[in-house]
């Protein structure tokens, strides 16, 4: 959790919980389109629990190695994005 992560140093301005979505796809979709899309980023972190994690890389790969959604969706040129799973 956020504050799990504050306590071990994470500053606050740097962690953004995805809270819009029902499910996993979900997750990715609403991260991608209201976070990522939208600010231009490209390298983002998830994480998640052991048990959730097989399912999480695969939705959050499948959904951002889509193509980019314009005109919403910040085009970097850098050929996708860059994910870590913890």
């Amino acid at each position: 959790s956020a504050s799990y992560l504050m306590s071990k140093g994470v500053d606050r301005e740097r962690i953004v919980q995805e809270t819009t979505s029902w499910d996993t796809i979900g997750n990715a979709v609403f991260t991608r389109l209201h976070h990522t899309g939208v600010r231009g980023w490209t390298r983002l972190l998830v994480i998640t629990s052991d048990f959730h994690l097989p399912r999480s890389k695969a939705i959050f790969t499948w959904i951002f190695g889509l193509p980019p959604y314009a005109p919403l969706e910040f085009q970097s040129g850098r050929g996708g994005y860059i994910m870590g799973f913890l």
